[in-house]
């Protein structure tokens, strides 16, 4: 199809940076918004640990997202959090590496969509304010 000077085309290739890319698009080389969602929960992974997706000297032949799984399932959740964020309260940590989970469910129809992951951290955030508050008031009635 012509439009003006340019040609219009049909993109069937994913131009996707390993360690982002969800683990479906190797089947169906389809782009979809969960897939988007999945690039997001490695974005909060990398923001947690302080790792980059793809490291051979950090993760061997895994990567970031395999990493972390593994430690979930092994109970080693404190072992995925860069030591620098761990001084400003583990269980904060916890609710954000929750949220990064769910985002990377390898099945895509169990991934929560980007408004309900914005609706977790607005939670996240507004708890912290409120228990910021009541803890300030213990103090100052």
């Amino acid at each position: 199809m012509k439009f003006g000077s340019l040609d219009m085309l049909s993109v069937s290739t994913l131009a996707g940076t390993p360690g982002y890319v969800p683990p479906e698009y190797y089947q169906s080389f389809r782009c979809t918004t969960k897939g988007d969602v999945y690039s997001s929960g490695v974005v909060l992974l990398e923001l947690l640990s302080g790792k980059k997706p793809i490291d051979p000297s950090e993760f061997g032949d895994n990567n970031l997202v395999g990493w972390a799984k593994q430690l979930v399932k092994e109970n080693r959740c404190s072992e995925i959090f860069d030591p620098d964020l761990m001084k400003s309260g583990e269980a904060e940590l916890y609710q954000y590496l929750k949220i990064a989970c769910e985002c990377l469910d390898d099945r895509p129809l169990h991934r929560p969509t980007m408004i309900q992951v914005m609706a977790m951290f607005k939670d996240l955030v507004f708890g912290y304010i409120i228990q910021r508050e009541l803890t300030n008031n213990q103090w100052t009635t």
